[in-house]
């Protein structure tokens, strides 16, 4: 059930066509691939969505930078996903 969710917002990020809404999704999957309870299988799941919707969204050369950002703070703060 849970991957048939990563997969569902995965396809509505990719669909959408308002920035905003994307933003949004990406930021959940980005979360989510951040939970410490989810399985390693799940969490790759959701950097292989967040990854396919950054690769579809309006305006990605600004929300790359963020999200390149974010994981090099991530490697500064010695911050794993598990």
């Amino acid at each position: 059930m849970r991957e048939k969710l990563l997969s569902f917002l995965g396809q509505l990020g990719k669909e959408c066509r308002v920035s905003k809404t994307g933003s949004k999704i990406l930021e959940t999957l980005w979360d989510l691939a951040r939970y410490t309870g989810l399985p390693c299988h799940l969490v790759e799941r959701a950097l292989d969505e967040h990854l396919s919707v950054l690769a579809e969204i309006p305006n990605k050369e600004q929300l790359r930078k963020t999200y390149v950002l974010r994981c090099i703070d991530d490697l500064k703060k010695g911050n794993q996903v598990k």
